[in-house]
This record gives structure tokens, C-alpha cells and sequence, in this order.
């Protein structure tokens, strides 16, 4: 039996070496550490930049649509008022002239009597 305690006391004093050894301060591991935290942190940030970009694209992309059609229709409008436009032009012509006739000859202008 003694054999058995002398081995665990063995496995046990090696255990124990390895714990205190690994909760020393180790530079390397600490870089590592640090150097993964620093990388999640970076692929996190860059994630929602991302993310982010993708979202003010699609927003924009909807914009860009929404001022195309109401360009066209601004367009639409503008044509429209130009025709109206010229429309009243001619009938303020015909006007214009048919009045100029009736007041060169006023004599033959028929009388209305009463």
C-alpha cells in the first residue's frame, strides 16, 4: 500500500506543480490572448460597419428610385404645362385678332338695337 501512496503523492505534487505553473504570468499566452480578444473586437466592429454600410446602401438605392420616378413625373408635368401653355397662346391670339377686326370697322360691325 505504500507503493500506491507514493505514487499518488508523486501525481499529486506534479499536479500541483503544472496548476501553480500555469497561473504564473506568461507574456505569451497573455499576447495571445489579447491578440484573439483585439481580432473579435476588430471582425466585430468591422461586422456592424459593414452591416451598416449594407443598410445606408439599400436605403439609398430606394432613394435613388423614388427621386427617378418623381423626376419622370416632374417631367410629365412640365410638358403637360408647356402644352396648356401653348394652348392659351392661341386661343389669346385668336382672341386678340378677332377683336382687332371688330375694332378697325366699327361700322361693319353689326348694331344690336334694342
Amino acid at each position: 500500500m505504500k507503493f500506491f501512496r507514493a505514487l499518488e503523492s508523486a501525481e499529486l505534487d506534479r499536479s500541483a506543480r503544472t496548476a501553480t505553473q500555469t497561473r504564473r504570468w506568461q507574456p505569451e499566452q497573455d499576447r495571445d490572448v489579447v491578440e484573439d480578444s483585439l481580432g473579435f473586437l476588430l471582425r466585430r466592429v468591422a461586422g456592424n460597419s459593414v452591416e451598416t454600410l449594407d443598410e445606408v446602401i439599400v436605403e439609398l438605392k430606394i432613394l435613388r428610385k423614388t427621386l427617378q420616378s418623381e423626376g419622370a413625373r416632374v417631367e410629365r408635368e412640365v410638358v403637360e404645362y408647356a402644352t396648356l401653355t401653348q394652348a392659351a397662346l392661341q386661343s389669346t391670339r385668336i382672341i386678340a385678332e378677332s377683336l382687332a377686326h371688330w375694332r378697325q370697322a366699327p361700322e361693319a360691325a353689326p348694331r344690336i338695337s334694342a
